[in-house]
């Protein structure tokens, strides 16, 4: 199960450790430098995270709604551990 984590980084509470926690400044940009490792990963039974530093808005394509769904579809196919955006 993914923990997914958008409120003040404060509230975080208790969590299990990550063996590796990909820092991204955006929202995709994990997944678009490191997918294929972050995969690999998860299939070895490593416990990743994503902590994406910004919503990713204002862009040029999409809306807040439209990145949120997509930053959501990711995690699940990518089976992350723990994702945050601190955003």
């Amino acid at each position: 199960m993914t923990v997914i984590h958008t409120g003040d980084p404060k509230t975080i509470g208790d969590i299990e450790p990550l063996d590796f926690l990909v820092v991204a400044p955006h929202p995709d940009d994990a997944e678009l430098g490191m997918g294929g490792t972050i995969a690999k990963m998860i299939d070895q039974g490593m416990r990743v995270g994503v902590l994406d530093l910004t919503s990713g808005e204002p862009t040029p394509h999409g809306s807040e709604s439209i990145r949120r769904a997509e930053t959501l579809l990711a995690t699940e196919t990518l089976k992350l551990t723990w994702r945050g955006n601190a955003g």
